[in-house]
């Protein structure tokens, strides 16, 4: 297995761990805030706002919301960002057959564009949910810069990854020999899930999720394809074993007569 099969392996498993990684921090989201009639919704305390993160975390329930997103997003600093961040890197690189290019160069730069702004997020996220720890029942007025930082942050991330997700898709669609058109129209699913969420932060969270899912998982799947391909022989510019006898006639043709 030579250097672009191992990194296309690489690419594949981390995009299998990555899906199965939110999945996992999906369900225990919810098993922490079981109790709760309205569970913690990780899109809403991204996208919706000050008064909607207030009532998220100062409402019935709160405590256990906080406890949930403190979880989550520890485990998101900690693994799901570099995890995500390196994957997106490989498949830039997968894709392009090259690690130095102006696409691949620009899918990776977004790439990790996008993880220093989820960084960011998820470091407001913490503050506030330890806020909330500390200070029950206190006015929730002392967040809100927090929550307008943690507001723009994702704004900025999800957008570098619409972004990300286009330039890879341009690579497919120019791929040689042969253009890869449906892993190009998947990579582009994020942008309707991000449009849609925009607007409504908690009732179309899971086309954001889902619009991620096929766009990870479709890079995933080509990870996994191009492992599996076999490395063609280098080419030459004279093939000895390829007669060619129209070369033959034309330097007849061409000889000078005696």
């Amino acid at each position: 297995m030579n250097a672009k099969q191992s990194t296309a392996l690489a690419a594949g498993w981390l995009g299998i761990a990555i899906l199965a990684l939110v999945a996992l921090m999906s369900v225990l989201e919810l098993a922490l805030a079981q109790t709760c009639t309205r569970p913690l919704s990780a899109a809403l305390f991204q996208l919706g706002g000050y008064d909607a993160v207030r009532d998220l975390l100062t409402g019935p329930c709160g405590a256990e919301r906080a406890a949930a997103a403190d979880w989550v997003n520890r485990a998101d600093a900690f693994l799901f960002i570099p995890a995500y961040a390196a994957f997106l890197a490989f498949s830039a690189r997968i894709l392009a057959q090259r690690w130095l290019g102006l696409l691949p160069l620009l899918a990776i730069a977004l790439g990790c564009a996008a993880a220093i702004a989820d960084w960011i997020e998820t470091a407001r996220q913490l503050g506030v949910s330890d806020w909330v720890a500390m200070h029950r029942g206190w006015d929730f007025e002392p967040m809100r810069d927090s929550v307008a930082g943690i507001l723009a942050a994702a704004r900025v991330k999800y957008i570098l990854l619409c972004a990300n997700g286009a330039v890879l898709a341009l690579i497919c669609w120019v791929r040689q020999p042969r253009p890869w058109r449906f892993t190009g129209a998947a990579l582009m699913a994020p942008v309707l899930g991000v449009s849609a969420v925009m607007n409504d932060a908690e009732g179309r969270a899971f086309l954001l999720y889902t619009g991620f899912a096929v766009a990870w998982g479709a890079l995933a799947f080509a990870g996994f394809r191009i492992a599996r391909e076999k490395d063609l022989p280098p080419p030459s510019d004279t093939p000895r074993d390829v007669p060619m006898p129209w070369r033959e006639q034309s330097e007849a043709r061409n000889a000078p007569e005696e």
